[in-house]
């Protein structure tokens, strides 16, 4: 789970620094498309598959993860009145 993990952490930040040039729709594709190979990569892991091809699959679907997280839940936040999202507040 580590590298899943180092590629989330590593598609976020990217997500964070292209997201105002790309555009949100752009970047939740290119996730999505990630998620996707490390999908497919993830189907050809056999029995007597090493750890590499584990990992390698792991880190393309963090990265696709990291990818959509941020720009999808950016414009959904941006978008709520001033002053609607106050954490620990109810009422």
């Amino acid at each position: 789970m580590l590298p899943l993990m180092g590629g989330l952490v590593v598609g976020a930040t990217v997500a964070d620094r292209t997201t105002a040039r790309a555009g949100y729709q752009a970047m939740v594709a290119i996730g999505l498309v990630a998620s996707a190979a490390g999908a497919v990569l993830f189907s050809r892991i056999g029995a007597n598959t090493g750890f590499g091809s584990i990992a390698a699959a792991e880190v393309v679907i963090g990265l696709g993860m990291g990818l959509v997280l941020p720009a999808a839940a950016t414009p959904s936040s941006v978008s709520c009145p001033r002053g609607f999202i106050q954490a620990g507040k109810n009422g």
